[in-house]
């Protein structure tokens, strides 16, 4: 390969490299309830993050009991070699997303406190 074809070969993988991150920025940008944590000073503000924890917590514990069915689906099914392991993996999985989400809540109550002493 020429110097010339090498140069242009390695520009079209930057440009590609530089398109795709720049799609992507918004998943890996700051997380938008960060500023809203910072600003939030009325009862709104705490509603609105109470709601958002609460949905984190809904999210949290679906996702703990995919991770069960998939543990019980390990346990039941032949062939998977070590599947034991696999379905052990998906319990330690399903536990921390139900931990999660009783954080979650936590959070939302907590908020949900602020906003009933919180002015307007």
């Amino acid at each position: 390969m020429s110097k010339t074809s090498q140069l242009f070969t390695l520009g079209a993988y930057g440009a590609l490299l530089g398109f795709t991150l720049l799609l992507g920025a918004p998943a890996f940008g700051a997380d938008p309830a960060v500023a809203k944590i910072a600003a939030a000073k009325t009862k709104a503000d705490h509603e609105e993050l109470a709601a958002l924890y609460e949905r984190e917590a809904k999210e949290a514990a679906a996702k703990s009991e995919d991770h069960s069915q998939r543990a019980e689906k390990y346990r039941k099914t032949p062939g998977f070699g070590p599947g034991r392991d696999l379905a052990r993996h998906c319990d330690y999985i399903a536990d921390k997303y139900k931990e999660t989400a009783g954080e979650s809540q936590t959070m939302a109550k907590m908020h949900r406190d602020l906003a009933a002493s919180a002015m307007r």
